[in-house]
């Protein structure tokens, strides 16, 4: 900005036996090189006109010099002011001075002191764009890690989750990395112990879901949920992991195509697990370690010997399914058992559940009634207990019909014998029955028979 000076000297003079009084005008002292500067005299209360000559100023030169003169009454006297007005234009840029001097009217002078005009070019000057203010909105985020024990059994799962947090009054804009799969592999790989079994849940996308922390409304990014199985006892430490987000400040004046990108860093909370000891056991170092329950399923409880029949077992709970391994079944003069059919589900939810099933195909040898709790046993730790404990079917089992020393199952029968639940939604009520096993049979009967009445042809043909 250019100071707009308007400097006025008055000059107030008595001319001798006239009263008359003089003011001297100059115009600003900057000025563009297109504009004009001025040198204004006025004088009041002298009836004639005099001749006013104005000095030369280097830079400038002389333009035209307009001049008036108006008439007063003042009293009934008539009172006269002339102004007389010297225009100049500049020929270049640059800082000019107008010396102290005198302006001659009539035969008295009228002073002026020193006068400095700058001279620009508007043309040349470089308009600089106001810088642009960028506001960086409040944030409300948290990166949190969270573990559901402080403390474990050896063997027993300690289920992990690292989640990002928004809470409903966070007003920034914030963008997770381009790389974020790529981030989520070194956090896993900083967060596993090399003393654990790790189960890990596969998550395929990171959309949030609402939730509550600490009794505020939030919205919840799940980045990994595992489960973790220590087999030693040494103290488990999870890091504290820094998450870099992109942070989105905007212009000041509401523009939304003026925006910049910062980093903003958000670090979790580290957290230590102590790792317990198990009570002695000869198996401790392969021990299940957790809390279950058995259900068995057993669709006839009055059989024949030399029928099969199948019981099936189902072990739900919280631990490593892994460890639990098919029964070790051993034939006797009672029963025989044949390999089970296993199948598991495993869902990580706050703490790891799953379901084991064991459908164990048996057939009995000898009447009377029977208990398979010595046959088949699951041991494990229950955590809950803290204790040894033993799952077994508890069921009897009433075996009717004529005592056998052997048996065999067909291949049919066990197939008739898995649970009355598998691929139940595959099956159509209507459909008819193909005994397929029949028509291969049927088909190699007929074979055999096309085959033999060639040789005989072959050999009644050409007799020897």
């Amino acid at each position: 900005m250019f100071k707009k000076a308007l400097i006025i000297l008055f000059f107030f003079i008595s001319f001798i036996g006239i009263g008359q009084n003089a003011v001297v005008e100059f115009g600003k002292n900057k000025i563009n090189i297109e504009e004009k500067f001025y040198f204004k005299l006025t004088i009041r209360g002298s009836e004639s006109r005099p001749n006013i000559v104005f000095p030369e100023i280097e830079g400038l030169k002389k333009a035209d010099k307009p001049s008036t003169t108006s008439v007063s009454l003042q009293g009934g006297v008539a009172i006269y002011t002339h102004t007389f007005t010297q225009n100049y234009i500049a020929t270049k840029e640059g800082t000019f001075k107008i010396n102290k001097g005198v302006l001659k009217v009539a035969d008295n002078n009228v002073d002026y002191n020193e006068y400095y005009i700058t001279v620009f070019d508007q043309n040349k000057i470089e308009i600089k764009p106001k810088k642009a203010e960028f506001i960086e909105e409040k944030d409300h985020a948290l990166l949190d890690l969270t573990i559901d024990k402080s403390s474990v059994f050896k063997g027993e799962g300690i289920h992990l989750k690292l989640v990002f947090l928004t809470f409903d009054d966070n007003n920034a804009e914030l963008e997770f990395p381009l790389d974020l799969s790529k981030t989520i592999e070194q956090f896993e790989k900083k967060l596993k112990p090399i003393n654990c079994v790790e189960e890990k849940k596969n998550l395929s996308d990171y959309k949030p879901q609402k939730a509550l922390f600490q009794g505020k409304a939030v919205n919840q990014y799940t980045l990994i949920e595992t489960t973790y199985y220590p087999f030693d006892t040494k103290t488990i430490k999870f890091p504290a992991l820094n998450l870099g987000m992109t942070k989105i400040k905007v212009a000041n004046d509401g523009s939304t195509q003026k925006k910049i990108k910062i980093i903003k860093t958000f670090s979790s909370n580290s957290q230590n697990v102590l790792v317990k000891k198990l009570p002695p056991h000869p198996s401790e170092n392969a021990m299940l370690v957790g809390s279950f329950e058995l259900k068995e399923i057993l669709k006839n409880r009055i059989v024949e010997t030399g029928e099969s029949f199948p019981l099936e077992l189902i072990i739900s709970g919280n631990g490593n399914f892994s460890l639990i391994n098919q029964p070790n079944l051993k034939n006797d003069v009672d029963f025989d058992f044949y390999t089970p059919i296993i199948k598991e589900s495993i869902a990580s939810s706050e703490k790891t559940e799953g379901k084991k099933h064991f459908i164990i195909n048996i057939v009995a040898k000898k009447t009377g009634i029977k208990s398979l709790e010595k046959y088949i046993n699951f041991i494990y730790f229950d955590t809950k207990k803290q204790i040894y404990d033993t799952l077994s079917p508890k069921s009897l089992i009433e075996i009717t019909g004529k005592n056998i020393s052997s048996t065999k199952i067909k291949t049919e029968e066990l197939e008739k014998n898995q649970s009355i639940f598998d691929g139940l939604e595959n099956e159509r009520i209507d459909a008819p029955f193909f005994d397929f096993l029949g028509f291969i049979k049927k088909i190699t009967n007929i074979l055999a028979s096309v085959m033999f009445c060639i040789l005989l042809f072959l050999i009644f043909k050409n007799p020897k």
